[in-house]
């Protein structure tokens, strides 16, 4: 395999990991190590009753592209980095966000001369001009863009989170009643 292939599969795999955008709201804990495993949940009755608590609620957006791996993968990996057990989806679908309007060839070559695309009619149909000023709208087809949306819970395991809680309480009393090695 050449270079530039080489660096074409790199820049690609690039652009898809950098374009996804996670959003998350709840509490972080310690983060897990690498060897830890975080459950997936595709629904709420998946979830085991009485064992996990709600951590945080988190919302990822993969642009058209992405495999839904992809977008598991990372939801695991931020799982894994903000403390928490499991994952429950509530959401996880492949929206559609638009069209785009796209001539079949860009130049047409004919016997009375050179078309090119001059500007868009109002409903995104590209207006080809030939030599001799006369506009004729060509073949064209439709691209329909989607992205992946998917709203995920964090879970962490009830015993867990409690003494996380507990540990957390115990430094706020010492810090507030001045025996913390902070409060001076």
């Amino acid at each position: 395999m050449n270079i530039r292939k080489i660096l074409f599969i790199i820049s690609v795999g690039i652009m898809l990991t950098g374009c996804t955008q996670f959003d998350y709201v709840g509490q972080k804990l310690a983060p897990l190590k690498p060897e830890q495993p975080v459950a997936f949940y595709n629904s709420k009755d998946e979830v085991p009753p009485d064992t996990y608590r709600v951590l945080g609620r988190a919302v990822i957006t993969a642009p058209d592209g992405t495999n839904t791996e992809e977008v598991k993968a990372e939801l695991l990996e931020k799982a894994r980095e903000y403390g928490a057990d499991a994952i429950e989806v509530v959401l996880f679908k492949r929206v559609k966000t638009g069209e785009v309007t796209i001539p079949v060839k860009e130049q047409y070559e004919g016997t009375v001369g050179s078309w090119a695309v001059t500007s868009n009619r109002p409903d995104g149909t590209p207006i080809y001009t030939d030599t001799f000023v006369d506009t004729v709208p060509l073949e064209t087809h439709a691209l329909i863009q989607y992205e992946i949306r998917a709203k995920v819970l964090f879970l962490a395991d009830k015993k867990k989170l409690k003494k996380s809680i507990e540990k957390y309480k115990k430094n706020r009393k010492s810090y507030l009643h001045g025996t913390s090695r902070f409060a001076q």
